[in-house]
C-alpha cells in the first residue's frame, strides 16, 4: 500500500440531482444523451482511477470500461436520489479491484489534507502527522479491500454514508458501523505505537 495525495471531488445539489436524473431517462431511450454525464463524470472518474493504479494509460482504459459499461446497463439504473457518481464509483471500483487481481500491482490510497484533519479528529488524535500516516500505513494493510475502499471514500473522497452504502452495495448504517469499527482499530493501533514510543523515550 503506498500513499499519493489528491484533491476533494465537487458535490453537486440536490436540484441539480433531479435535472440528473431526468437526463439519465432521456439517455435511456437516446444514448446520444449520455455525452453530458460522460463529460461532467469522466474528470472525476478518470482522478479517482489514476491515484489507485498511478499509470495515465491505464488510466484511460479503465476509465473508458467504466463509461462503456455504465452506457451499456443504462436501461437497469435506478435512480435513488443520488449522484450518477454514485453508480460510476460502484463500476469504477470493480474494475479497478478486477485489475490489481489480474495485475498484482502495487495499490495506491489517495490523501489529502482536508481528509487526514477529518480522519485526526474522528480519532481524537493529537499526534503529528508523520506519526499519522505512519500508523496508517500499518493499519491498511491489515484491511481488506471492501475496508480501505470505504475509508478511502469516507476521508479522501469526503462521500456521505448514504453514497458509500450505495457504492459497496450495503446499508448506509452498515458503512457507518463499518467505519466505526475500522476506526476503533486504528485508534488502539494509534495508542499503542504512541505508549511504545513513549517507552523508548523514557529510556533514553
Amino acid at each position: 500500500m503506498q500513499i499519493a495525495y489528491t484533491v476533494e471531488f465537487t458535490r453537486i445539489s440536490d436540484s441539480e440531482i433531479s435535472t440528473e436524473a431526468r437526463l439519465i431517462d432521456q439517455a435511456k431511450s437516446d444514448p446520444r444523451r449520455f455525452e453530458v454525464l460522460y463529460r461532467r463524470y469522466h474528470p472525476e472518474i478518470y482522478r479517482y482511477i489514476y491515484h489507485k493504479v498511478r499509470d495515465e494509460e491505464q488510466a484511460g482504459d479503465l476509465t473508458s470500461q467504466v463509461f462503456i459499461k455504465a452506457l451499456s446497463k443504462l436501461k437497469k439504473y435506478q435512480h435513488r436520489g443520488l449522484p450518477f457518481s454514485a453508480w460510476l464509483f460502484r463500476i469504477a471500483i470493480n474494475e479497478v479491484n478486477q485489475y490489481f487481481r489480474q495485475n498484482k500491482r502495487t495499490r495506491f490510497l489517495t490523501l489529502e489534507d482536508a481528509g487526514l484533519e477529518q480522519l485526526q479528529e474522528t480519532l481524537d488524535d493529537t499526534s503529528d502527522r508523520e506519526l499519522m500516516l505512519e500508523t496508517l500505513r500499518d493499519t491498511l494493510t491489515g484491511l481488506s479491500d471492501a475496508e480501505v475502499t470505504l475509508i478511502d471514500l469516507r476521508f479522501f473522497e469526503n462521500r456521505p454514508f448514504k453514497e458509500i452504502g450505495d457504492i459497496l452495495g450495503i446499508t448506509e448504517a452498515n458503512a457507518k458501523a463499518k467505519t466505526y469499527r475500522i476506526m476503533k482499530r486504528m485508534r488502539t493501533r494509534m495508542e499503542n505505537k504512541m505508549h511504545h514510543e513513549q517507552k523508548i523515550g523514557h529510556r533514553h
